[in-house]
């Protein structure tokens, strides 16, 4: 080990209760040590989920809110890794509409409805550059050409340049 520790110590898996053990999971309980397998469940996940984000302001993924629902209950001489998403980047709203993202409300009901044609540019403009254009616009608004009836994609002459715009359809409601 370097001379940093004396010992491995021990591991704990966590894993969901209907989940199934790998072969990495069976050698870690079986040969490197005694690693200790915890089911958690969905209830549980969930409560740790919301209480990192409220708690803590960490938006984690569910497998990171498993490790912490376990490592809360053993003490203070347990690490958990847990990683984040950097912020809420997706949770479904509008059932109406096939359960569509905030930004995607947002860009279908607030932006293009009853707009010309928008570049993804304009589009995060008009939204107050609240998401990335690559990562959340650009996405977002794909996402929406995809489900087909909601966002149809153009292609627009600016200049000396052919830009992608986007329109919403009249028909998504």
């Amino acid at each position: 080990m370097g001379g940093l520790i004396s010992e491995l110590p021990r591991l704990i898996l966590v894993k969901h209760r209907a989940g199934q053990m790998t072969e990495i999971s069976d050698w870690l309980v079986k040969a490197a040590g005694g690693a200790r397998v915890v089911d958690v469940g969905d209830e549980e996940t969930i409560r740790s989920m919301i209480e990192l984000a409220r708690g803590g302001g960490m938006y984690v993924k569910p497998v990171s809110a498993m490790a912490y629902a376990v490592a809360s209950t053993l003490g203070r001489d347990y690490v958990a890794v847990i990683t984040g998403t950097g912020g809420i980047k997706e949770y479904r709203v509008g059932r109406e509409l096939g359960g569509l993202t905030k930004l995607q409300e947002a860009i279908l009901g607030g932006v293009l409805e009853g707009s010309r044609p928008l570049t993804a540019y304009e589009v995060w403009e008009r939204l107050g550059g609240t998401a990335t254009i690559q990562g959340g616009i650009y996405k977002a608004l794909n996402s929406l050409v995809r489900r087909g009836g909601l966002v149809t994609v153009d292609y627009e002459v600016y200049g000396n340049r052919k830009v992608r715009v986007f329109r919403a359809l009249s028909n998504y409601k």
